[in-house]
């Protein structure tokens, strides 16, 4: 088994998403995650959270991080299909805009 980061990613920050949303869409938004994480069963490694606003950081400097990655999750698969196979039905895609994107974590040599 593999460990692969699901990425979501999105044109609005996950605050102005959410503020959109009445109190029982809110709540049909969280149980169709929680539908997904059903599931996924064991092979989902950790949930994960959404993310809020971030920083750019380079030599040049700090500035204001792009709006687009909105959260992340972990899931254990044999392989990168399986892996992306999961995502399938998943309300991330229901976001307008939104996507996923899937990687595998590699081993650092020698840690």
């Amino acid at each position: 088994m593999s460990k692969f980061v699901v990425i979501y990613t999105s044109p609005e920050s996950v605050e102005s998403a959410v503020e959109s949303l009445t109190p029982e869409e809110e709540a049909a938004s969280t149980q169709a995650w929680m539908d997904w994480a059903a599931r996924t069963g064991e092979k989902l490694a950790d949930f994960g959270a959404p993310l809020g606003h971030g920083k750019h950081v380079a030599q040049s400097g700090v500035t204001d991080a792009p709006v687009g990655v909105g959260g992340y999750s972990f899931v254990e698969a044999v392989d990168l299909d399986e892996a992306v196979a999961m995502m399938d039905g998943h309300p991330h895609l229901l976001t307008p805009g939104g996507t996923i994107q899937v990687y595998e974590v590699l081993a650092v040599p020698g840690m």
